[in-house]
């Protein structure tokens, strides 16, 4: 068969190609017209491939110009957008329908963390253990969040699910409950446990255990490689080695913080981009490069979410601004200044 044409098919003289019939420049066929290899096998097709409801012209039919005589022989016609349209308002439908249970399970983790925190650490391994209520994605999700926001705050917690709490406290039995999960997607386990170990690792270097901390990251970067990939999760990864890193005094601790910073650019995270920012300004020596990276690092920045961090950048930028005004230009000689009107 010979561009749509059998052997049995008879060729009329409408069908001929006349001179002024010839294909314009201009007139290209659609990527999506294509003809496909079993398009002729089709039981519901005629002789040039097209099924009797598609609409094109039919077989013989004259048609004076090069698109006619394409739509004869190429069957496919471009894909219906309304099949998208329909899928989207179906998965909004469905992400506004789960939203109630959603709350419900973010409230039954709040009140679960609240019940766990105020029991010793061995009555909590014991109702992790053998009670059902007391575990969970959600209840791991947020213990991790808390602890974050503690290590950020330099305290503790002052969300009432979690009152009282330490920031080493919070992660460690976020690391606990994460350990007990079960029943949900593999890539989700492996992403809330690698974010709890990292919680826990920022947590024991702000209290000046070093290798405790380095622990703590080895078993999240393990965690996390078997995660779903999630970019926000990786740069917060390397926001926490970076400065383990120049809690060290290691040089390499500059570059994984500049990644981390890129990473959050990218992602549009304009307070995390901020915040790493004015740790680079911050283990900048040179005072041109500092006062760049803690000017775009305040820009940034939140202040009400990180007070402390940004006065340390305020005080730090001030250090390196110039102590006096710079020197007046000097005096204009009469003769070349311009003539008043």
């Amino acid at each position: 068969m010979i561009g749509g044409i059998r052997p049995h098919d008879e060729v009329r003289a409408s069908d001929e190609v006349r001179p002024h019939d010839r294909a314009h420049p201009h007139d290209r066929v659609h990527p999506h017209d294509r003809a496909h290899p079993h398009d002729d096998a089709h039981p519901d097709r005629g002789a040039f491939g097209r099924r009797p409801h598609d609409g094109g012209t039919a077989p013989g039919a004259g048609g004076g110009d090069a698109a006619g005589r394409a739509a004869r022989v190429l069957p496919w016609r471009r894909p219906d957008t309304g099949l998208y349209d329909d899928a989207f308002r179906r998965a909004i439908a469905g992400a506004v329908a789960a939203q109630p249970r959603i709350e419900g399970q973010r409230a039954a983790a709040g009140r679960a963390a609240a019940s766990l925190l105020h029991h010793e650490p061995r009555r909590r391994d014991l109702l992790l253990r053998n009670h059902p209520g007391f575990g969970g994605w959600w209840l791991a999700a947020l213990l991790a969040d808390e602890a974050e926001q503690c290590n950020r705050a330099r305290g503790r917690s002052a969300t009432p699910a979690t009152a009282g709490g330490s920031a080493v406290e919070l992660a460690t039995l976020a690391t606990e409950v994460a350990g007990r999960l079960d029943g949900e997607p593999a890539a989700l386990i492996e992403d809330v446990t690698a974010r709890s170990w990292r919680a826990l690792a920022d947590a024991r270097r702000a209290g000046g255990d070093l290798e405790a901390a380095a622990d703590a990251l080895a078993r999240a970067r393990r965690h996390l490689r078997r995660g779903t990939g999630e970019p926000l999760e990786r740069a917060a990864l390397l926001e926490s080695t970076g400065l383990l890193l120049a809690a060290r005094g290691r040089h390499r601790a500059r570059t994984l913080l500049a990644l981390a910073a890129a990473v959050y650019a990218r992602l549009e995270e304009v307070h995390l981009e901020g915040r790493v920012r004015l740790a680079l300004g911050l283990l900048e020596e040179e005072p041109r490069r500092a006062a760049m990276e803690l000017r775009r690092g305040l820009d940034r920045l939140e202040s009400d979410a990180e007070p402390e961090l940004a006065a340390r950048g305020r005080r730090r930028l001030a250090e390196l601004l110039p102590c006096r005004l710079p020197p007046s230009p000097p005096p204009v000689h009469p003769a070349l200044r311009p003539a008043l009107p």
